[in-house]
Parts: C-alpha cells; structure tokens; sequence
C-alpha cells in the first residue's frame, strides 16, 4: 500500500505542476492581449511566457525542496530516536554494573559474593548463558562456582589454570563459533554443542582470580558492546573477590604447623599458586619418611613425632633462603624450588639426606629414612598432573627399597616401573 500511495503522489504532482504551467502561460498571454498597448504585445507576447514558465518553475522547484527538506527531517528524527533509545540502554547498563557493584560490596564472604553474581548475570546477561570457573584458593586448579542460563554445564574436571587460553593470556578471547580448531582447550570440554563465546579473565594486580564464559548463537559474533558489559561485571566481580581472597590470606599468611614449624597445606599451597601466578619456572618434590606408622608402633608416637620434628629442622638448614618447605599432611613434606632446575633440585635433596644421617648419629632417635619424588614444572602438563607424577616418583622410590630420590621422567619417556 505505500508503494501506491508514493507513486499516485507522484503523480498528483505531475498534475499539478502541469496545472501550474498552463495556467502560468496562459494568464499572461491573455492579460497582454487585453490591457498592452499595441506596440508592445508582440515582444510581450515572447517574453511573458517565459517569465510565467519560470515562475511556475520555482514553484514546483520549491515543493521539491519542501519534500526533500520533509524527508531529512523524518530521518533526523529517526536518528535521534535510535540514538535516544542508545542512551537509555547505556543509562540502564550503567545501572544494572552500579547496582551489582554496590551488592558486592556488602558481601562478606565469596560465596556470598557468588550468589549475588548468579543473580545479576541471570537477570542482566540474558538470553546469554554463563559459566564462572575460579582458581581454588588452595589448590592450583580450575573450579566451576556458577552457572547460569539454558546451558547445561558438564561434569567439573578441575584443570589447571593455564589451559584456559584467556587465564593464560590475561585478555578476552571472543569465538563466533566454537567449532574451530583454535578455540580454547578449556572452553571446547565445557560444550556438548557449538556455540558463540566470549572468555573473559578475572585478573587483578597481573593475578589470575578465574574465567567467565558467556554463550550465544552458533555464527553470530557477539557485538562489541556486549563484549564490553560482560567485561564490566567480570572486573567488579574480580574486584571484590580479591578484596576478600586478600583479607582471607593476611589472617592466614602466618598458619605453621605447631609440630614442625614448616609452613601448613593450605599455605604451602598458596605460595605455589602464587608462584604459577607469577609465570616462575620450579621444581618441586614430595617427600616422606619410609615406615613411620612402623617407628610409631614400635618405638611410640612420641619417637615418631621427634623424627618429623627433625626432619623438618634439617631440611630448613639444607635448603636455600627462597626455597619453600610445607608440611602438607602427615610425614609428607613438599619441597618448591623457584628457578631451579630437576637436576639441581635433586642434589640439593641428595644433601638433605646426607645430612639426615649426621643429625641422627647424635640426636636421641629413632634411625629413620626418607623417600623422595621430584619433577620440573618444565616436564609438561597441568600442576595437579605434575604434583600427582611428583608422587608417583615417591611411590617408585619407596617400591624400590626407600631411602631414595627419584626424578620423574619427561611425559615422552619411559615410564616408572
């Protein structure tokens, strides 16, 4: 129906012009046969039509201008509504990121904080789903802490950190689909379909905190406006949950184990995550004391607990300033040596044990032996696979006879056994 109306709107103003022009044309004409006087009709004759001619002219000239000026104006004020409808959109973002802000800062706890962010992503990040994947505040993995959305989240498998390529690189990662060959290793275990994504880290301080991942449409790039917003809330969230990871480790930074002095788990293992925060190249090594349960039930706890006490008293002489010992369960001592290199590390411990028989030559105790397992962060693969061949190495040691350090082979070589 437009159409029609635009062209018999053409067409009255065909007519009309047509109109214009012979009523133009012919009113002078007449006008000068009447009233002219007799010498001058013939020249007035010529000359009057064309000055009627060029009237009408500019008359219908000016109705086109009228039109055209018409058009522009319909269009300026169709800018003007987009731009309008832009800016209550942004006024609304803007809103939306206050608003969450503000919610997380009355969070004591992360998972209180985690809670609010369920919330605001379901509310704010729709249609798009989510999945939020934080680095364990103790151990140096990859946890999934929410989901949101129609997407269905797989099983967690708690990866390293660094095979998510956006942790790795410290920047977002956008995929129009996540069929492709160079998506994220992380990413593509997480989808049962290909979709749209955008990784975006959670990073404070050059500190990896965790991942956010949004999915939409398979072959529909996400715009960079949205890629924008969901960057926006990923660093509110990563503000707020350092704020507490902080307040949590400055109470916990002087944890020690009250029997031998060393470091605890929990904060052996922060000083390694912190080291893999860091980019550093380690060695580390896991260690134990061979038959301990045999020394408590022959010899009591009290002789069994004097040899951890030593152990761990010659292992802080026979190692460097910077290197770190922790007790992390039971007799099980790990062993962190920044910048390192396995060979090194293996001699270092070489000593220790040597050093072991000369404090119990003159100590009142029982004689005890110890079992080593070491391996580079070099040798390959994520650090819970490192510390796992760490202990496999320990395991071969202790098979072996104990009393032992054994470096764990490169992935590509032999295996132990």
């Amino acid at each position: 129906m437009r159409t029609i109306r635009r062209k018999s709107g053409r067409r009255d103003g065909s007519i009309e012009a047509a109109t214009i022009v012979a009523l133009a044309t012919a009113t002078p004409a007449l006008l000068i046969h009447l009233f002219s006087p007799a010498e001058f009709r013939d020249a007035a004759l010529v000359v009057g039509p064309a000055i009627a001619a060029a009237l009408a002219t500019a008359i219908t000239t000016r109705k086109v201008v009228v039109r055209r000026l018409l058009g522009l104006l319909r269009s300026s004020n169709r800018r003007l509504a987009h731009a309008k409808s832009m800016l209550e959109d942004e006024q609304a973002e803007r809103a939306a990121l206050r608003e969450f802000a503000e919610s997380l800062d009355s969070a004591p706890t992360e998972a209180a904080a985690l809670a609010v962010a369920e919330r605001a992503f379901g509310r704010h990040l729709a249609p798009h789903s989510t999945e939020l994947h934080l680095v364990d505040r103790v151990d140096p993995i990859l946890v999934l802490a929410l989901s949101t959305g129609d997407h269905k989240p797989l099983p967690d498998d708690r990866p390293s950190p660094w095979i998510s390529l956006a942790g790795r690189t410290s920047s977002t990662l956008i995929y129009e689909t996540t069929a492709g060959s160079e998506v994220c290793p992380h990413l593509a275990g997480r989808l049962n379909e290909a979709v749209s994504a955008v990784a975006v880290p959670l990073t404070v301080g050059g500190g990896l905190l965790g991942v956010l991942y949004t999915f939409g449409p398979d072959d529909r790039r996400p715009g960079k406006r949205d890629v924008t917003y969901v960057e926006d809330f990923a660093a509110a969230l990563a503000n707020r949950l350092a704020v507490i990871r902080s307040t949590r480790t400055s109470a916990s930074d002087d944890q020690i184990d009250r029997l031998t002095g060393l470091p605890d788990r929990v904060t052996t293992q922060r000083k390694l995550l912190s080291m893999i925060d860091d980019r550093r190249s380690f060695t580390i090594a896991v260690a134990d004391i061979d038959d301990l349960g045999r020394i408590n039930e022959i010899a009591g706890r009290e002789i069994g607990d004097r040899s951890l006490e030593i152990l761990a008293a010659t292992a802080r002489r026979a190692v460097r300033p910077k290197d770190i010992v922790g007790r992390i369960g039971g007799d099980e001592l790990l062993f962190i040596f920044p910048d390192t290199t396995p060979d090194d590390a293996v001699k270092a411990l070489e000593r220790l044990r040597e050093a072991l028989f000369l404090t119990q030559s003159t100590a009142e105790v029982a004689a005890f032996t110890l079992s080593v397992g070491v391996i580079g962060s070099s040798y390959g693969g994520p650090i819970d696979k490192i510390l796992m061949r760490a202990a496999d190495a320990l395991g071969f040691a202790k098979s072996e006879g104990g009393n032992r350090v054994v470096l764990a082979p490169r992935v590509d070589a032999e295996p132990l056994a």
